[in-house]
């Protein structure tokens, strides 16, 4: 659970039954009418709350703001399917057209990005411009990030073939161990994910490579890098903006910026999103 001053912002969340693949929980600020709704993707590992949060309040303060957790991640469909970015990119659309959305802005951070890019590819009609976070077109260019990804692979397929309760073990241990640096309230948001799942989402990042399509994408995009990131390369998030001839925002802050509650994060957030998607201005009657 989120502490106080982070959950207290959120609308409550509702359920949104996905045909053929499950029920999503879905956080929706509200409709209005000052520009398309703004679709929120996590990043891996975490679910919506805890990646968006921090960034709430300033996001829908002028905005229609709809976030839910990904396949497999926080409260997302448990679908018995294997994890596919392509099936994530199906429930973003399914979820628009339960909430009766037919255009949006897609934001996406880190994994959410690359779902984002492949929605954006997929419905360009319906996508109204692009925001990408902490992303890249591929991330896993070089030899030892290849060699990590088949590593993770072949540690799904073995995890797959465990007891559920074996499963759960050996995610609270590694889950224990990653948010060793961040608040006791962190591990327990983690946690709340299928491991398996969670697992298959890493392999499909390793197997993810946008680079030969994504500068094709004819949709107005925007690229926040987070200047400090270990994770993703601010030069791999650069090259991207690069392909895509994106104007781009950098924030002095690691991948981890939304978790730490950066001071920029919102701020910039909605800077970005004024670049490509600007609020309309309702009209003054005298």
């Amino acid at each position: 659970m989120l502490p106080p001053h982070l959950s207290e912002s959120l609308p409550l969340a509702v359920e949104v039954d996905i045909p053929g693949r499950g029920s999503a929980v879905v956080w929706d600020s509200g409709p209005n009418d000052e520009g398309p709704p703004v679709l929120l993707l996590h990043g891996w590992n975490v679910d919506g709350p805890l990646n968006w949060a921090a960034a709430w309040p300033q996001l829908s303060e002028s905005r229609r703001v709809v976030m839910f957790d990904v396949h497999g991640h926080g409260n997302g469909i448990r679908s018995t399917d294997r994890f596919r970015f392509e099936h994530c990119a199906t429930d973003v659309l399914a979820i628009a057209d339960q909430l009766g959305i037919d255009e949006f802005v897609m934001c996406g951070y880190s994994m959410g990005g690359a779902i984002a890019q492949i929605v954006a590819r997929r419905a360009p009609d319906r996508v109204a411009a692009l925001a990408l976070v902490a992303t890249a077109a591929t991330f896993s260019g070089r030899k030892r990030e290849r060699v990590k990804f088949v590593a993770l692979g072949t540690a799904t397929r073995g995890l797959r073939a465990m007891p559920r309760v074996v499963q759960r073990g050996i995610h609270q241990a590694v889950a224990r161990t990653a948010a060793r640096r961040y608040p006791n309230w962190v591990r327990p948001v983690v946690l709340r994910g299928d491991p398996v799942s969670m697992l298959e989402a890493g392999t499909n990042l390793g197997r993810f490579d946008s680079t030969r399509w994504v500068g094709d994408l004819d949709v107005p995009t925007v690229c926040v890098v987070t200047g400090l990131d270990t994770v993703v390369a601010p030069s791999r998030q650069r090259a991207l903006a690069e392909r895509l001839d994106a104007p781009t925002f950098v924030v002095a802050a690691g991948h981890d910026m939304p978790v730490r509650e950066h001071p920029d994060f919102g701020p910039t957030m909605v800077a970005a999103l004024d670049e490509v998607a600007p609020v309309r201005v309702p009209a003054v009657v005298v």
